[in-house]
Order: C-alpha cells, then structure tokens, then sequence
C-alpha cells in the first residue's frame, strides 16, 4: 500500500523532483554531453525518486542502484553527517553489503570531512601519487587506488557523501564524476524531504501518546493498571523492547519496580537505592 503524503509535502516534492529534472537538462547541455548511453544512465532517476515515496531507506536504495548505472559499485558507500557522526547507511565492499554503521565524532574527519567542510565533490586518479586535500580514513586491510567523492548538498547544508572507490588506479573518468554529481543533486532534497517527513510523523506520535496517556491519567482506576497501560502504550508507539516505570519511596529512599513492558523484570521485582546505576542516577538527579 502506498503512503499517503500531506499535499503540502507532496506539492515540494513534486517541484523539486522537476527542478532537479530541469537541472539535469540544462546541465547536461552545458557539459555538452549528447551521447545517448550517458543520458540513459540517468533516465531512471526523476521516476525512482518519486516512487520512493519520501521514505528515506527505499532513496538510498535508489541512489545505489543508480550509482550502479553510472560506475561499477562493487565498494560503494552512501554515508549520511547526523550530529557530528558519519553514518554509513548503505555499505558495499568487494562486492558484498555490509550492515550500515556509524562512527562517531568523524563528520569532520579525512577526505569525507574535506567534503562536508568545500561543499564539493573530489576525483581521485591515484591515492598513492595524487596530491590529497586530507588524509583518507580506511576501515579496511585493502586500500583503494581511486575513488570519486560527491557531496549530498539541499538547502545549502550537506546531507552527506556518495563515495565510489576502486583498487585499480584511475578507474574513474571526469564523465563518471559529472554524472554522480548530477545524481546527487537529483535525489539531495529527496532525502532531506523524507528525513523532514519522518520527522513530523514521529512528532505526530509523540503527540498521540501523550494524548492517549493524558486519557488514561484522567481516567479513574488502579495505579497498576495505569502504569501497566503506560508502558505498553510507549512501547507499542516507539518500538521500544523494554519499557519501564519505577517509584520512589521518599521514607527508605529505595526505588520499586512500579511495571514494566519486559517480564523478566517483573520476576521477585526490583528494588534499587538512588544513584544505583542508570536508573538510580537517574533519579537521584533528577535528569
């Protein structure tokens, strides 16, 4: 089934799926790229992006196999900069996908970091004989030879990097970059749309849960059944694997387990004493 969109998100993404189709037009007569076999390779885009549906996961998709229509992708990362760290969302190495992964603090660090800092993309010939604008960071025993680097960029704020590497030097032409770089200004604000979209979706259910859990509040009944309700209602809204209310006895300053969506938890209770671990620092300090 498909996702209903709001008008007014649909409207944008409509417009910009277009504006990015004009780009690609004009900048491709500006490049004076005629030959048909290039125009193919990014026929596919404009029709993907929008049956995508502003769902971040199935763009990322789209830009991989897109990639895949430009260069050969057998290492191939999508990594996107989320509040200082670099996060790998789609990772392919020799040829195999690796789980998504994220690295901390590194936004700012090797050629990724460049990247992210000049807001622009980088062709490498040679790493071994290339002069560089920073060290590469490698997460692997086999080092490439070349690569190419193109900057997600919406809004004026860079998203993230599309990186394509090879272990043969020179392997990427100045024709590959251009049209990896047009594929990323395709599918930039897509990306930025459907992070914004999922966003007000979870705003929406944290608005629903209060909602519901205010109802239960007012409602006259046992404390118990109001925490057991509690829990399960944060944990059916977030997908939360355990979720767990606790009371503070002011007389013995002993925390008792109140419920708790895990029954493991519930077996002989459970009884901590402020700032003992997470929980008991928790309300110890009030934060």
């Amino acid at each position: 089934m498909g996702l209903a969109l709001p008008l007014p998100v649909a409207f944008f993404l409509i417009i910009g799926v277009a504006a990015a189709a004009a780009l690609m037009g004009f900048y491709m007569g500006r490049r004076h790229i005629r030959d048909d076999e290039a125009l193919d390779k990014l026929a596919g885009v404009v029709p993907a992006i929008l049956g995508a549906q502003l769902q971040p996961e199935a763009l990322y998709e789209v830009v991989y196999r897109q990639a895949g229509r430009i260069v050969e992708t057998d290492n191939f990362q999508l990594g996107l900069f989320e509040n200082g760290d670099y996060h790998i969302r789609i990772w392919i190495r020799d040829g195999e996908r690796m789980p998504p992964r994220r690295f901390p603090g590194a936004a700012d660090e090797g050629i990724v970091g460049w990247v992210r800092r000049e807001r622009k993309g980088l062709l490498v010939g040679d790493f071994e004989r290339d002069p560089l604008p920073a060290r590469p960071r490698y997460h692997s025993e086999r080092s490439p030879r070349s690569a190419v680097f193109v900057p997600l960029i919406a809004d004026e704020e860079v998203l993230g990097v599309i990186a394509v590497q090879s272990y043969a030097p020179h392997r990427f032409t100045d024709e590959h970059f251009r049209l990896l770089t047009v594929l990323a200004t395709l599918v930039s604000g897509a990306i930025q749309k459907a992070h914004l979209f999922r966003q007000a979706q979870e705003r929406a259910r944290r608005l629903q849960l209060i909602g519901e859990v205010t109802r239960q509040v007012t409602a006259i009944q046992p404390l118990p059944d109001l925490f057991r309700q509690v829990v399960e209602l944060i944990r059916e809204t977030f997908g939360y694997y355990a979720v767990s209310i606790f009371l503070v006895d002011e007389r013995t300053g002993l925390l008792s387990l109140g419920s708790s969506s895990d029954p493991v938890f519930h077996e002989g209770g459970m009884t901590l004493a402020l700032g003992e671990g997470i929980v008991g620092w928790a309300a110890a300090n009030a934060e």
